[in-house]
């Protein structure tokens, strides 16, 4: 019984100190707003692109982007225990494979407006806490789990 009482303080205890933390920097403006997620199709040559992003607990369906359209969602990232995930598959009409990516995975992202362009080779954005107006390019997963 002991063992447990001490785990939870301990849970309550860090959950106390991540607040405290993010209530007196600018992490308290990430606690208050929604995170938007907006997908450019920036595909070479023109193609449509199609994608369907899901997180474990909602499935925002597949959505066709013409060349230079975007599509975007909007939600509150869980910051106490940074576990919110959403991840997406892109696909083109000249290439049948599925191409997988983690859109926003809140061990990594921090940004507020999340914006990310897709092309035929790689994905590029901020992940990995780059400050918003820097973006990395990063190749797609091959993974199928989530899906």
């Amino acid at each position: 019984m002991a063992s447990s009482s001490i785990s939870l303080d301990k849970h309550v205890f860090l959950i106390t100190l991540r607040l405290m933390i993010a209530a007196s920097s600018p992490m308290r403006k990430l606690l208050l707003e929604k995170s938007k997620v907006e997908i450019f199709n920036a595909l070479e040559g023109g193609s449509n692109l199609t994608l369907h992003c899901k997180s474990k607990n909602d499935d925002l369906g597949f959505h066709t982007l013409q060349s230079g359209q975007s599509y975007h969602f909007e939600f509150r990232p869980n910051f106490i225990i940074d576990n919110t995930l959403f991840f997406c598959s892109f696909a083109w009409p000249e290439d049948p494979t599925l191409h997988y990516f983690d859109i926003y995975n809140g061990k990594y992202n921090d940004c507020v407006y999340c914006p990310w362009q897709v092309h035929k080779q790689n994905i590029c954005g901020p992940r990995h806490q780059v400050p918003n107006d820097q973006t990395d390019c990063f190749p797609y997963d091959q993974s199928l789990e989530k899906f």
